[in-house]
C-alpha cells in the first residue's frame, strides 16, 4: 500500500508545517476581531492595518516555513498543498480594501475628494 502525502512527511516537518498554519490562522482570527470592532466603531480598516504590522514578522517567518516546504516538497515526492489543506489550508491573508489603505498611507484612507 502506497503511503499517502501526509505519511511521507517526516514528523517535525509536519509540526513545522502546522505551526506555521496555526500561526496563520491565530492572526486571522484577531484580524477579523479587529474588524467586527471596526464595523462598531467606525474606523474601517485602522485596526486591521495594526494587527497586520504589529504581526508582520509572524507573517513573514510563517509565510517563509511554508515557502520552504512547497520548494523542498515535491523533490521528496509529496504534494506540499496536499499535505497543507489535510492541515486545515492556509488562510487568506489579504487585507481588505480598507486595511489596505491605511497600510499604504497611515492617515488612512481618503474619503471623498481631495482638494489639489
Amino acid at each position: 500500500m502506497e503511503q499517502t502525502t501526509h505519511e511521507k512527511v517526516p514528523e517535525n516537518v509536519r509540526s513545522a508545517v502546522s505551526f506555521a498554519l496555526n500561526r496563520l490562522a491565530e492572526i486571522r482570527e484577531g484580524i477579523n476581531r479587529a474588524a467586527d470592532l471596526e464595523r462598531r466603531v467606525g474606523q474601517a480598516g485602522r485596526y486591521q492595518a495594526d494587527a497586520f504590522l504589529n504581526r508582520r514578522r509572524e507573517i513573514e517567518s510563517a509565510r517563509a516555513t511554508l515557502a520552504e516546504f512547497r520548494k523542498v516538497a515535491p523533490a521528496n515526492g509529496v504534494d506540499p498543498d496536499a499535505l497543507i489543506r489535510f492541515l486545515g489550508g492556509e488562510p487568506d491573508m489579504t487585507p481588505s480594501p480598507e486595511a489596505q489603505a491605511w497600510l499604504e498611507d497611515s492617515r488612512g484612507p481618503v474619503i471623498g475628494k481631495m482638494a489639489t
